[in-house]
C-alpha cells in the first residue's frame, strides 16, 4: 500500500512557484516517471494533447491532463473569469497561455484512483477526445 505522501507533493508545487514564480505550476506523473502512470491508452490520449497543446501554444507540457495544480493570482483572476466547464486541464493550458502567462511542470508522484471511477471509458473515450480537441481550439482562437 502507498504511503501517504500528499504534503510532500502540494510542498514540490509550492517550492516551484516560489523559485520560477510561475502562474501555473502543473504537478507532472511523467517527468521522473515515478508513482501511478495510469494506463498505456490514456497515456496515449494524454500524448495527443501534449501534442495538440504544442501545435497551439508552442510550449511543451507533458501532463496536459493532470489537475494537480497551483494557480498564482494571475491565473486565478483568469480563471473567475472563465474557466472551462467539463474537462478543463488541456484547454485551460491553451488559455492560460493565450493570456501571457507562465506554466511550468514540476515532478510528483501520484498514487492510483483510491475510489469512484472514470467518467472517461469505452465509447465516451471518442467523446471525451473530440470534445476537448473542439474546446482546445475555440479557446485557441477565442478573445482574451
Amino acid at each position: 500500500m502507498a504511503t501517504d505522501n500528499t504534503p510532500a507533493e502540494v510542498n514540490k508545487l509550492l517550492q516551484a512557484a516560489i523559485e520560477t514564480n510561475a502562474d501555473v505550476i502543473i504537478g507532472s506523473r511523467f517527468i521522473n516517471r515515478q508513482g501511478f502512470q495510469t494506463s498505456f491508452t490514456r497515456r496515449l490520449g494524454i500524448k495527443y494533447f501534449h501534442w495538440l497543446n504544442r501545435l497551439l501554444t508552442h510550449k511543451s507540457i507533458y501532463d496536459t491532463t493532470s489537475g494537480f495544480r497551483l494557480l498564482g493570482s494571475r491565473a486565478i483572476n483568469l480563471a473567475a473569469t472563465y474557466y472551462p466547464d467539463d474537462y478543463p486541464e488541456p484547454e485551460s493550458l491553451i488559455f492560460f497561455s493565450r493570456a501571457g502567462l507562465t506554466i511550468k511542470e514540476v515532478a510528483v508522484v501520484m498514487r492510483e484512483r483510491q475510489g469512484g471511477k472514470s467518467s472517461i471509458a469505452g465509447f465516451s473515450t471518442l467523446f471525451y477526445m473530440t470534445k476537448v480537441t473542439l474546446s482546445s481550439i475555440l479557446s485557441y482562437v477565442r478573445k482574451i
